[in-house]
């Protein structure tokens, strides 16, 4: 290794052969590449053409260029300088031994560009003024020719070869790259059906079992493993440890035996066990002996093989493991010979022999699925035109692995492209690093005859998860002889105390070791400016500073959140100077919102989807009131949202300009214009595009949608304006050419999952003061001044994956366990991973460093990564001497501030005042609603819209059918129950009713899927402990009793049910609907009801029955309520819900859902009979379902058969 005091590789590394160098954080990278590509395009004479570099982003791929461009660019300018003091001096080039002397002093010597004054010095001392004039000419040849340069990611490199050697290759370049290709889900949808099919056919008893208890999934939820198959094509899928023989015959022998037992043989077991002695004997922790009252579930359980609970689970453990005094052998051996503890025991390990049988099954089937996958997905990518840059790399790997022409291509390429240069190489994946060792590290290649050159951090390898292997780096590695190896130790980033308070942390105990063969090296400081100081003006002494974030992310983001506002409040440190570094983009949304709380400005990091914001959303509603201009609903909603921003009192006006009953204003859009314009744009849309009918929609003369946009208080305003205009560069570049109804189709699916590509990428907002917020793998190769890093905790948010697999290293193998193997390195490697995460969040701070550290005991067993660092500090603080601790209370002195020459913060945008701020625009201060309580129907309606419509204005205001934005309950406490705290509005319900369509008792272990998918589509934003709340919740709804049939919900979803059955209710075509009527009948059965006379040309009711069932020969309707009540248990007695249906009419709702049912069975039952088929409607209020309070959250009853006669004939319905 070349460790020389201050070494420079840009200048001292050979221009042929190969080149290693380790380039720790900060220590000026990318001006040792850049210098090194122009030392090989000036010093080396290799043409542009012949070069190729390759970097980890396109984005990084970019900047390269750029800082390419610039260098030749002040080259060139020092040339010029030289030609200028030339003509005013024609001695300066005098070629004698001076020549050197007087061109260093022109071109600013030593602290000028190293690499120019090399090159220009380097060339006059090699040829005098001939060498000054070639570089001249050099130069200029390659400002017309440097385009030829390849730069750009490895996945183009080998798009580009595949393209050049089409016919080496076997390359087909009709297929299209497609990342987002359906192809995967279809070959496993595919692939899964006829696996399942085998199973069956081969042991249907095992087949019928694991589909009992759940094992098989949705094909959807394979795709994470597949997608991890597909990525290492060459590792080796383990199935996990083969099970155990399971005799069946055996086990049901013995659950006969078990049956058909004689009671006294159980009572004497009883007995024994319940004898002072016996108690006496057992240890007094034995938690089996505690449960013993639990035999009669366990035998139930053991009958009917159902899991066993906590209780079963305990005493079941004390069968095989008694805990008996060592001291009693009589009570052992009487315990243990006991007929019943003999079966028991048998049974038990039966059990366990079918499970494991079940489980090894299970796992077969996925990897049979796997590696059958692994293999059909490139013929069916092909099959539809389509292929993406990781199968471009296998088919080029593929090619140069040929056994006859592989050497060939191998030297084609290197021939043809002899300069390799190699961006973060430590995050190469396994193609990638074949694909070099197959090309420019073969044995055989010629070292004389071309140049290839690494450069990594082996420190910062930390995209495993993105299938980057920092054991390609290491094993690549070795590839390079010690001299050609080179390491950047010097930090030219961050301020020199801080450097000493990094290795003052690492070079203690183990923490230098980041990996196997990475080790930490003590860092030297180049000493850079300073833009934050102390208070008295000079550099902090202590710029490490450690902060208690409390034990969990709630103390953890408040914790940060105060940091900042102290550290921005009267320094002269502008929010944009810091950066915020967190693991996980939930706990980065959550300090958004605090710091938002506090009007600290804050930007995420730049790859949010323009899908997720609100302007994408609301863009949904104005395609929807596009493909159905005279729906009133959908012009209603357009006119309400972001883009108009109306209110209720506006769209009431609008309403009563309809009816002519008040003039409408000179400047003001009305229902007819929008209309208009809406059928204009459709029109358009169909002639021209959808781009070109936006316009005049969008700058309409009454009504201006971007100006709507840009009086939102800012920074919103900034944020809608781009989100706009980057949608108008969708629509004009990557959106499908599809028609209105397709096309909307299309928009809602990327709404529900917004894809990953840079087209969706939101653009970020210019020039903005504001503190910056990124996680920690987003923030590689940044920094900031001043940096807050706060790592959390190892636990990884979300739900646990349905198809689990364990990636990890065996040697030279990779291996993918879909059992996560005991005696293996995965739990070593993560770790190690998180330490070099943990470095990379540690490195980017120029000044001021804070870190976040959870509570944590010096005892504790397995300390995090940042605990371990904290707990070396901590322990023995005079060994850090450059380190400290602070809080929020302790920056309230204001111990920092910012340089005097640093450019001082901009000044925040003046708040508006509400009139200012224009329509449409969200105020998260508001604790107003606004709320919508009447809409006009058109010829369809249903019972929330005929209420709407309808209802007296003297009723009760109808609040859980107004629109407006989801709330917590006002009044809840911080502790309260999720039926409680679970979000309000027609988001958070719709999204529930989707979870309880699809959840039955037999996919138990899918429920968790669903709802993240559902939190993550209706944007939710509830946490892992939420969600973990809900999955509780939904349990006890699974398992309440339904008022009316006396069976649980979930047993209701065993027999014959519909989920979400919709119909339509047609009323009399020949007269309007007797609104009267139906009053005075709901009125003659108690249940006073004054719908409106006014709007009565309905010919239609649509609804949606949510879960209509069969038991015992009757048909049952359940009705799902999210309806916030209270936040006690007493607030959902029958009672109180019953008063609460009488407040919102579902009477009417449960009246008009029996008159639908009461129709469908008379033309499908031949003998139907109301009485005796129609069993009543149930209700169950969601937030009121309680094991605890069992009567409570729900309610049911059922018409008389005259009753729902009488009101179908009122609808125009006449019996035949």
């Amino acid at each position: 290794m070349n460790t020389t005091t201050e070494p420079t590789p840009a200048l001292e590394i050979p221009l042929e052969g190969r080149a290693l160098i380790e380039a720790s954080a900060g220590t000026g990278k990318t001006w040792t590449l850049t210098g090194i590509i122009l030392r090989l395009l000036i010093e080396g004479g290799y043409p542009p053409r012949e070069i190729i570099a390759t970097t980890f982003t396109r984005k990084a791929a970019a900047e390269m260029q750029q800082r390419v461009h610039k260098r030749l660019h002040a080259l060139r300018e020092n040339l010029k300088a030289i030609a200028a003091r030339y003509l005013a001096e024609e001695t300066v080039l005098n070629d004698d031994d001076g020549l050197a002397t007087r061109l260093d002093g022109i071109i600013g010597g030593s602290d000028g560009d190293l690499i120019n004054r090399h090159l220009i010095l380097n060339a006059v001392a090699k040829h005098g003024l001939d060498g000054l004039i070639a570089i001249f000419s050099r130069v200029e040849s390659l400002q017309a020719r440097l385009d030829e340069l390849f730069i750009g990611t490895i996945d183009s490199l080998c798009q580009r070869w595949l393209a050049e050697f089409a016919l080496e290759t076997g390359n087909d370049e009709r297929l299209q790259i497609n990342e987002n290709s359906p192809a995967l889900e279809e070959t496993i949808h595919d692939t899964l059906r006829r696996l399942l099919h085998e199973n069956h056919q081969h042991d249907p008893e095992t087949f019928a079992q694991m589909l009992a208890d759940g094992a098989y999934h949705d094909s959807d939820a394979y795709l994470a493993a597949a997608r991890e198959a597909t990525s290492h094509r060459h590792a080796a899928i383990d199935s996990g440890d083969v099970s155990a023989d399971y005799d069946r015959d055996r086990h049901q022998a013995l659950t006969r035996q078990l049956r058909g037992l004689d009671a006294a043989v159980i009572a004497d077991w009883q007995a024994m066990i319940t004898t002072e002695e016996f108690a006496a004997a057992v240890a007094k922790n034995a938690a089996w002996y505690k449960q013993h009252d639990a035999l009669p579930q366990l035998l139930q359980q053991l009958h009917q093989e159902l899991p066993f609970n906590d209780r079963t689970e305990a005493l079941a453990s004390g069968f095989s493991k008694p805990r008996i005094s060592s001291k009693q052998t009589a009570l052992t051996a009487a315990f243990t010979a006991h007929p019943f503890t003999l079966l028991i025991r048998e049974l038990l390990a039966a059990r366990d022999a079918r499970q494991n049988h079940l489980d090894h099954h299970k796992r077969q089937t996925i990897a049979s699925l796997l590696e059958t996958v692994r293999q059909t997905y490139p013929q069916a990518l092909e099959a539809r035109g389509e292929t993406t840059f990781s199968e471009k790399t296998a088919r080029i790997n593929e090619a140069l692995a040929h056994p006859q022409h592989g050497t060939n291509l191998a030297h084609y390429l290197t021939r043809r492209y002899p300069v390799m240069l190699v961006d973060e190489s430590q995050d190469l994946n396994d193609e990638q690093a074949a694909l070099l060792e197959r090309t420019y590290l073969r044995e055989d290649s010629e070292r004389k005859h071309g140049f290839l050159l690494l450069v990594g951090d082996p420190k910062q390898a930390i995209y495993g998860f993105r299938g980057g292997d920092v054991a390609n780096y290491n094993r690549l590695k070795t590839r390079f002889r010690p001299d050609e190896q080179h390491r950047l130790d010097t930090n030219r980033r961050s301020s020199p105390n801080l450097i000493a308070a990094l290795n003052e942390h690492y070079l203690q105990d183990d923490n230098a070791r980041l990996g196997a063969d990475i080790t930490y090296h003590e860092a030297r400081a180049a000493n850079p400016a300073q833009t934050i100081l102390a208070a008295d003006g000079s550099p902090i002494a202590r710029p490490m500073q450690w902060t208690n974030s409390g034990t969990n992310q709630d103390s953890e983001t408040d914790t940060i959140a105060a940091l900042v506002a102290r550290l921005t409040d009267g320094t002269g440190i502008a929010p944009r100077d810091i950066q915020i570094l967190m693991r996980s983009n939930s706990s980065l949304e959550t300090l958004q919102n605090k710091l938002h709380a506090q009007h600290i400005d804050s930007e995420r990091s730049h790859d949010r989807s323009i899908f997720t914001g609100a302007v994408a959303r609301t863009f949904a509603d104005l395609l929807a009131a596009l493909e159905q201009p005279e729906h009133r609903d959908r012009q209603n909603r357009l006119l309400s949202g972001l883009y108009y921003g109306y209110s209720q009192q506006d769209l009431d006006r609008l309403a009563a300009i309809e009816q002519g009953e008040i003039p409408a204003r000179a400047d003001e859009l009305t229902l007819a214009e929008l209309r208009e314009a809406l059928t204009q744009a459709h029109d358009a849309w169909q002639s021209w595009g959808l781009l070109a009918a936006l316009n005049p929609l969008l700058t309409h003369e009454k009504h201006n949608i971007w100006q709507t946009l840009a009086a939102c208080p800012a920074p919103d305003n900034l944020r809608h304006l781009l989100d706009l205009r980057h949608i108008q560069t969708i629509l004009a570049e990557h959106a499908p050419k599809q028609r209105p109804a397709q096309f909307g189709a299309w928009w809602r699916a990327q709404l529900a999952a917004p894809p990953d590509a840079d087209w969706a990428k939101a653009p970020p907002l210019p020039g903005q003061n504001a503190v910056h917020l990124l996680t920690i793998h987003k923030a590689k190769g940044l920094e900031a001044p001043v940096v807050i890093l706060a790592t959390g905790s190892n636990h990884k948010g979300g739900g646990a994956n349905p198809v689990p697999t364990w990636r990890y290293r065996d040697g030279d193998t990779i291996r993918i366990s879909l059992a996560k193997p005991a005696n293996t390195p995965i739990d070593q490697q993560e770790n190690e991973e998180q330490r070099r995460l943990l470095y990379v969040g540690l490195t980017r701070a120029k000044n001021l460093l804070l870190v976040a550290h959870r509570e944590c005991k010096p005892d504790k067993a397995n300390p995090t990564p940042t605990e371990k660092l904290y707990l070396t500090y901590a322990q023995n603080p005079g060994r850090c001497p450059h380190a400290g601790e602070t809080s929020a209370e302790a920056l309230a002195a204001r111990p920092y501030r910012a340089h005097p020459s640093h450019e001082p913060p901009a000044n925040p945008p003046p708040q508006q005042s509400g009139e200012e701020q224009g329509r449409g625009c969200e105020n998260p201060r508001s604790t107003t609603p606004t709320w919508r309580t009447r809409f006009q129907g058109w010829q369809r309606s249903s019972f929330s819209a005929l209420l709407r419509d309808a209802i007296e204005p003297t009723s009760p205001d109808l609040a859980d059918y107004a629109v407006a934005a989801p709330q917590n309950a006002p009044d809840a406490p911080p502790d309260a129950d999720i039926r409680y705290t679970y979000p309000r509005g027609t988001a958070p319900g719709s999204a529930l009713h989707a979870v309880l369509e699809r959840i039955r008792p037999d996919n138990r272990r899918d429920w968790r899927r669903y709802l993240e998918h559902d939190n993550r589509q209706w944007q939710l934003g509830l946490e892992p402990a939420q969600l973990d709340a809900c999955e509780n919740w939904l349990e006890a709804i699974q398992h309440c009793e339904l008022p009316q049939s006396r069976i649980s919900l979930g047993a209701s979803k065993q027999g014959t049910h519909r989920s979400e059955y919709g119909f339509t209710l047609g009323s009399d075509a020949r007269a309007v609907l007797d609104i009267p009527a139906i009053n005075a009948h709901f009125a003659a059965h108690g249940h006073p009801l004054h719908l409106s006379d006014k709007h009565r040309h309905i010919r239609y009711l649509r609804g949606e029955i949510d879960h209509l069932y069969q038991h015992d020969g009757r048909y049952y309707i359940l009705d799902y309520k999210t309806n916030h009540l209270g936040n006690s248990p007493a607030d959902y007695t029958p009672e109180n819900i019953r008063a609460a249906m009488g407040d919102h009419h579902y009477w009417l709702q449960a009246a008009l859902y029996q008159v639908a049912l009461h129709r469908l069975l008379q033309t499908r039952l031949a003998d139907y009979d109301p009485a005796r088929h129609l069993g009543g409607i149930e209700y169950l209020y969601l937030r009121g379902i309680d094991p605890a309070h069992p009567a409570n959250g729900k309610y049911g009853w059922n018409y008389p058969p005259e009753f729902i006669a009488g009101l179908d004939r009122i609808l125009g319905h006449e019996a035949a």
